[in-house]
């Protein structure tokens, strides 16, 4: 029997445990072996990885470390989320910037904190809001299908007390008025303005301006949907880029934020 074939009838762990003895770069190189030691690199453990400092070496580190970490078979966000679900997870705190996740991420009955940064939120038609215990929500980077998919998920968090949202966007703007009724349990919500080709948006405090496109006039002007900072008793905001803006707009959130009791703004400086 040929050594080849010796080493192909090994229990998986003991390769693993003699890949764990080379060079992360050498334990990689055994994947041209045979298929059955494909998989068994990017099971390891620790890499250890020196990527050197020219310009070849880089390119090469670069491709062999999105190989490596961006696997399909090395991290599954959605299977890593279903088996914490089951576990009865009540803080969930996921940064994978470029990632992409079903929206089943927002069906867990013991969630009760929630913060996702960088995640491509896939659509959301038919599929219905499960949070009930869920009271913040933090939202960075976060790209959903449409707005409307955004506004399903505030919602549907029956109990939701403290929302963040940054740079939160949608493929398309909201198209329903009938998400304009008071979010009652809300209490404190951090924002953060923006301009984009000359036009402020607003990510979270009048929810007649979101994302990055501005809604249709009907929806801009029914001052209405300031009722839903009811019972706001924090607001904090800043914006970017701009040094003026329509504070006639900030007064009438104001006037119909009865609760607030603490008001933080900030002009941060242009981001070049």
């Amino acid at each position: 029997m040929s050594s080849t074939n010796i080493m192909n009838m090994l229990p998986e762990e003991i390769q693993r445990h003699i890949l764990s003895l080379l060079p992360t770069k050498d334990a990689f190189k055994t994947k041209f072996v045979s298929k059955s030691w494909v998989p068994q690199p990017e099971s390891l453990n620790v890499l250890r990885v020196d990527s050197g400092y020219k310009p070849k070496t880089w390119i090469d580190f670069y491709q062999f470390m999105n190989t490596v970490l961006l696997s399909p078979r090395c991290f599954r966000l959605n299977q890593c989320v279903e088996a914490a679900k089951h576990r009865g997870v009540e803080d969930l705190d996921i940064t994978w910037y470029r990632g992409v996740s079903s929206p089943t991420i927002f069906c867990c009955k013991t969630l009760v904190v929630l913060k996702l940064q960088g995640i491509s939120i896939l659509s959301m038609v038919g599929f219905s809001i499960d949070l009930p215990l869920l009271k913040t929500l933090f939202l960075f980077g976060i790209i959903f299908d449409t707005l409307d998919d955004l506004m399903k998920l505030l919602y549907g968090c029956s109990k939701l007390e403290d929302l963040t949202t940054k740079n939160v966007r949608g493929k398309l703007g909201i198209t329903s008025l009938r998400y304009f009724e008071p979010l009652s349990n809300l209490i404190k919500a951090t924002t953060w303005f923006f301009e984009v080709q000359e036009t402020i948006h607003v990510e979270f405090f009048n929810l007649s301006k979101m994302g990055c496109s501005l809604l249709n006039k009907q929806i801009n002007s029914d001052y209405k949907v300031f009722h839903l900072f009811e019972n706001l008793i924090e607001l904090r905001i800043s914006w970017f880029n701009r040094d003026t803006y329509d504070w006639s707009e900030i007064l009438k959130m104001l006037i119909n934020s009865p609760k607030l009791e603490a008001l933080y703004i900030e002009k941060a400086p242009p981001v070049w």
